[in-house]
């Protein structure tokens, strides 16, 4: 496939809904996108994953309880 925006889209609009990673694969000449911890094909069809969820997101949610917060 030449032109990979299309799936590329909506394989991050995919886990920005799901909230999980997915994975952007081509199989046969076929694209397919499906969760990550879902995916158990061989790595070398892999073209992309994508996280809904950039790692400076991730917090320590126990240093937070009974403090108040502001996001940036």
């Amino acid at each position: 496939m030449s032109d990979l925006s299309l799936p590329q889209n909506h394989a991050f609009d995919l886990a920005r809904t799901l909230m999980v990673p997915v994975t952007l694969f081509e199989l046969d000449g076929e694209i397919g996108i499906m969760p990550s911890a879902d995916y158990d094909g061989d790595e070398d069809t892999v073209i992309n994953q994508y996280d809904p969820l950039p790692m400076n997101w991730l917090i320590d949610r126990s240093a937070l309880r009974g403090k108040a917060c502001r996001l940036r």
